[in-house]
């Protein structure tokens, strides 16, 4: 998915993680980008955003619309979605594990579950797609 969204300029430039790219790549960016606002004298407005939890209140219904549009697979798409929505969570202590559970088939769940490998290009097409809708822009 990430390859036909680079391929098709889905990846809005502000992303910044490539391959081959390094945290100091990311810092010299960033002081450019200052340095530029500054001698050009125009606002610059920088987000230092903590998307805690993000993973965990993706609505699977618009990760399965917006992945489809970034012309990922139905099979995969539902392969990914379903066993999330079934999948029963059980409380472990250090007294033990409980008896009862909750989540599965009568309750379903959603978001795509930290150390998910699909979660992260998840995030930057629904990312993608709220971006485009305040930016205001129909065309794909």
């Amino acid at each position: 998915m990430m390859d036909v969204a680079q391929e098709y300029g889905l990846i809005q430039d502000e992303i910044f993680s490539e391959k081959g790219r390094t945290a100091e790549d990311a810092i010299l960016q960033q002081v450019l980008m200052y340095d530029i606002a500054r001698q050009l004298r125009r606002p610059l407005l920088v987000a230092s955003v903590d998307v805690t939890s993000c993973y965990d209140r993706i609505a699977h219904a618009v990760a399965a619309l917006t992945l489809r549009a970034y012309k990922v697979r139905n099979s995969s798409v539902m392969g990914m979605l379903t066993p999330i929505q079934s999948m029963e969570f059980f409380l472990r202590t250090g007294f033990g594990e409980s008896t009862t559970y909750f989540g599965g088939a009568e309750d379903k769940k959603q978001g795509a579950c930290q150390g998910n490998g699909a979660a992260p290009p998840t995030w930057l097409a629904l990312a993608h797609f709220w971006w485009k809708i305040n930016a205001g822009i129909t065309e794909s």
